[in-house]
C-alpha cells in the first residue's frame, strides 16, 4: 500500500467507510475528508456498493432524490449556494497528498460494468484483510 506524502507518521488517521450512495452520505464523507486533510489528518476512504457505483460512474455530484421531505428543493439550491460538491471535496482532500481512495474488491465486481467505469480515482482495490488493517490503525472510523 502506498504511503501518503506530506504527512508525518504520527498524524491522526480517519477512516471513512463509504457504503451509501445517496447525495447526503457522499457529501458528508467527502467534506469530512476535505476538512480532516486540511487539518493535517491522514484519510482513507473505502467505497462499497452504491457509493462505489457513483464514484466509478462519475456521479458523485448527482443531486439528492426529491423523495424525502427535507430534500425537496435542495437540488435547486445547490446551484445557488457557494458550497463545494462532493467531487470537489474529494479533489481537495486528494490534492493535499493526505487522502487515499480504496474500492472494495467484491463490491467492484458487483457494480462494475464496461460502459461506466472510471478507475482513475481509485488508488487501490482491496479486500477485508486490508480494510481491517486500516480500521486497526485509524484513530476514528466513520461508516457512512
Amino acid at each position: 500500500m502506498e504511503e501518503l506524502r506530506d504527512c508525518p507518521g504520527d498524524a491522526r488517521r480517519l477512516l471513512l467507510l463509504c457504503h451509501r450512495g445517496d447525495f447526503e452520505h457522499l457529501y458528508q464523507a467527502t467534506s469530512a475528508a476535505a476538512a480532516a486533510t486540511a487539518g493535517g489528518w491522514r484519510v482513507d476512504l473505502v467505497f462499497y456498493f452504491d457509493a462505489l457505483a457513483r464514484l466509478i460512474s462519475g456521479r458523485l455530484d448527482d443531486p439528492p432524490s426529491p423523495s424525502g421531505e427535507w430534500t425537496r428543493g435542495i437540488a435547486d439550491r445547490l446551484d445557488d449556494l457557494p458550497l463545494p460538491l462532493p467531487s470537489q471535496h474529494l479533489a481537495a482532500a486528494r490534492a493535499t497528498g493526505r487522502a487515499r481512495v480504496f474500492a472494495c474488491s467484491a463490491s467492484l465486481r458487483l457494480v462494475e460494468t464496461e460502459s461506466v467505469v472510471d478507475r482513475s480515482g481509485i488508488d487501490e482495490v482491496v479486500g477485508w484483510p486490508t480494510v481491517l488493517d486500516l480500521m486497526t490503525s485509524a484513530d476514528q472510523t466513520l461508516y457512512l
